[in-house]
């Protein structure tokens, strides 16, 4: 029933363990040509099943040896290199090096740069000397080194920005985006003196997490609301599944679609609409988590077929790790996945376990039926918020050490209010984009 679900999990076991065994990427691609050559021959068989998941296995140890197995470059003297950007950071630029002193390459490096006007996707030459990624110095903090290593990123260094020679622009979209967050971060600050209110706009409307204060970030994080920050998974959700519903309605208006389902018309018409709040946003990973789930689902109505959650969560994480097997070891997926699997296998227990009926239009009506609604609604968000904080707790004791318990009642009262904010958010950027005074109130 769930084809996707066990293939997915040999393979996520093969990037987690396939680059420990320090095997050269050509065997373990042979080894899963193999495995799958014999998984076909011998059909749905067990021997066949078995085989096929360890083909994909191999596949998986094979995507992320390609990104283990680098060259280093030479450590600690004066190097002129050539790289792409990867991603901006506050802190400075994660890259792609390509060449060092003429010489082609291929390895991950996180550079100390301010002040630069580089953007995602553009080429540069630069000179720095390159050092080691340094493990955690904390007993029992998360280390950012495993996560490096993992991804090819070996070294860091330190870059002069007059000293960077731009050798290609960025690709024309990723300069549309970065010139539309500039004009909606300037529009927004010229709206409201409120700081607060603000940073809290841009972060739902445009993924700008950095214009959020420490001040806000420690308040959200205590009171168990830190999703709200990050556009994640819910974010993405709330959009999708409202465009949805808008779009089935309004179809339904017209006579000459009587004889269609509006359904299939509307799962398309959002599809479009969603990945374009994802790409604005940043694509984030946990909302291109969600994008992908919410797209399978979506598409379901197309062929008149029931989407399974799991097989739609083992699906996306597929894509992610065919794009990057290295996006395994991200915190913020392992906690996106983590919550959403919590959400459709431990909630529902929890749910039953509470010895409080569901509402029952066979037995309830008018207020009495409304007030049940709204009492299962609140149970529901509490034991999904009770689902997540016992799935993901240990996760984020290791990483931040604390863990806050506040979100379980804050999040039933907090949630709906979430989800209004990321529809006016999302709504208002769409409308900047295209006539900023549309926007405005």
């Amino acid at each position: 029933n769930r084809p996707a679900v066990f293939p997915v999990v040999a393979a996520v076991l093969g990037v987690a363990l396939g680059p420990l065994l320090a095997l050269p990427w050509w065997l373990w691609f042979a080894a899963a040509v193999g495995f799958l050559a014999m998984s076909a021959w011998r059909g749905a068989r067990v021997g066949g099943v078995l085989l096929g998941l360890a083909g994909a296995l191999c596949l998986g140890a094979w995507l992320a040896e390609l990104h283990v197995d680098v060259e280093p470059p030479r450590i600690g003297v004066p190097v002129v290199f050539e790289a792409e950007v990867e991603r901006v950071t506050p802190h400075g630029l994660a890259v792609n090096v390509t060449r060092v002193d003429e010489v082609p390459t291929r390895f991950r490096a996180s550079l100390s740069l301010s002040g630069s006007a580089l953007r995602e996707g553009q080429r540069f030459r630069a000179m720095t000397k390159f050092h080691w990624v340094q493990p955690a110095a904390n007993p029992g903090e998360w280390s950012r080194s495993a996560w490096a290593w993992r991804r090819g990123q070996l070294v860091t260094g330190s870059v002069v920005t007059v000293r960077v020679v731009t050798l290609s622009a960025a690709p024309a979209w990723r300069r549309w985006l970065a010139e539309s967050h500039r004009s909606l971060i300037d529009t927004v600050r010229g709206l409201s003196d409120d700081e607060a209110a603000t940073a809290l706009l841009l972060t739902l409307a445009a993924g700008e997490r950095a214009e959020l204060g420490d001040a806000m970030e420690d308040t959200f994080s205590r009171s168990g609301l830190a999703h709200v920050l990050s556009v994640s998974g819910l974010h993405v959700a709330v959009l999708a599944f409202t465009l949805f519903a808008l779009l089935r309605w309004l179809l339904t208006r017209k006579l000459w679609l009587r004889r269609v389902d509006p359904r299939a018309l509307a799962a398309p018409l959002s599809l479009p609409l969603i990945w374009g709040y994802v790409v604005f946003t940043g694509l984030q990973s946990p909302a291109v988590r969600s994008g992908l789930m919410c797209s399978l689902l979506l598409c379901a109505h197309l062929s008149r077929r029931r989407s399974d959650p799991l097989n739609a969560i083992a699906l996306a994480a597929l894509v992610m790790l065919a794009l990057d097997p290295s996006s395994l070891f991200e915190l913020s997926v392992q906690l996106s996945f983590i919550a959403v699997l919590a959400l459709v296998l431990l909630a529902p227990l929890l749910r039953e376990a509470l010895p409080i009926a569901p509402p029952s239009p066979a037995t309830q009506t008018g207020w009495r039926l409304r007030l049940a609604r709204w009492r299962e609604a609140a149970l529901q968000t509490f034991t999904s918020s009770l689902a997540v904080t016992l799935a993901s707790g240990p996760l984020m004791a290791l990483a931040f050490q604390r863990v806050s318990l506040a979100g379980l009642l804050s999040n039933v009262v907090t949630l709906p209010l979430s989800g209004l904010l990321t529809l006016v958010s999302a709504s208002g950027a769409a409308l900047h984009v295209v006539w900023s005074p549309l926007a405005t109130p």
